[in-house]
This record gives C-alpha cells, sequence and structure tokens, in this order.
C-alpha cells in the first residue's frame, strides 16, 4: 500500500498514490519485507525518538551537541518508567499528530475495511510472532516486525489517545 507521512506541523503527506505500496518494514522484517510490506500501509510519524541524557540535558543520538531540550521540559520528552530497548528518554509526540494519525487511521480503516483492532498491550511493543502478524488483521507498527533498527512506535507513543480515538 502507499506511505503516509506526518510532519510535526500537522501535514499529512501522502508520498505516492495507494494502488501503489511501499517497501518499508526493511529487510530482516519478520515474514519478509516484500511480502509484510504488500500487506500493510506504511504510516510514518515525524519523530526525534530517543534521546540521551547529558547532565539536565537531552540530547539527540546524531551528536551530543545536537540538544533537544532541558530535561524539566515535558512537554517536549517523555521519560518512561523502564527503559525500551535499552533508552529511557524519548522526544513526544504532539496533540496535532495524534489528531491527525486518527484522522487518516479512520480514512484508512474505512476505505480498505481495516479492522480497529489492536494488538494487546503486552504484544504491542514486541516484535511479533510470523503467524500471528501474518494472520492478524488490524493496525501495528513497524516493531512488531522488526527487533532492531525500527523503534517505532514504542511506549512514548500513547496508544490509549489512538485506541480511544479510533473505537
Amino acid at each position: 500500500m502507499c506511505t503516509f507521512y506526518y510532519c510535526q506541523k500537522w501535514q499529512i503527506l501522502n508520498l505516492w498514490p495507494s494502488a501503489y505500496w511501499a517497501y518499508h518494514l526493511g529487510s530482516c522484517a519478520i515474514g519478509g519485507n516484500t511480502s509484510g510490506s504488500k500487506r500493510t500501509i506504511a504510516i510514518e510519524i515525524s519523530n526525534i525518538g530517543f534521546l540521551k541524557r547529558i547532565d539536565d540535558k537531552l540530547v539527540t543520538v546524531y551528536n551530543d551537541n545536537d540538544v533537544y531540550c532541558d530535561i524539566n521540559q515535558t512537554q517536549l520528552c517523555t521519560k518512561l518508567a523502564s527503559p525500551y530497548r535499552g533508552e529511557l528518554y524519548y522526544a513526544t509526540f504532539t496533540k496535532q499528530q495524534y489528531d491527525s494519525v486518527l484522522i487518516l487511521l479512520r480514512y484508512l480503516t474505512a476505505t480498505y475495511s481495516i479492522p480497529r483492532k489492536f494488538l494487546s498491550e503486552d504484544k504491542r511493543y514486541i516484535t511479533g510472532d510470523k503467524n500471528e502478524l501474518i494472520n492478524f488483521r488490524g493496525i501495528v507498527s513497524h516493531v512488531n516486525y522488526r527487533s532492531s533498527r525500527k523503534w517505532d512506535i514504542g511506549p512514548a507513543f500513547d496508544w490509549g489517545k489512538i485506541i480511544d480515538g479510533i473505537l
């Protein structure tokens, strides 16, 4: 299926027509990149991801001088109760991003008859079982297909906002 990309400025960008599909899961994806990508819709949400703490600053993984925010700017960063994939701090998602995701998910689930179903919370942030993923019809994320190099969508994302808004 097509690829949709969310900017932090609330825009939804459709990168090409939905008559086509995108390689988006990667070569190490459970079930294979080609077959998995053909039966899923790629939605990319702009977010810097995990952050590294240096003193009272949170920096990006790209450069220790690239300060994302101060540790106390909780509107910009999320501290998890326990590390996810070894990391404790993540950039937050904006209200506008959640609102845009909901609009797009409502559209896509209606247009393509995708069940408004989610993995249970105990499976939401882990790489899934191949048979379960192949047979699951609903809404999942990259982390369910990849144990490495894909961090989205991890526990810094409030799935509850999406689930409550779409069900």
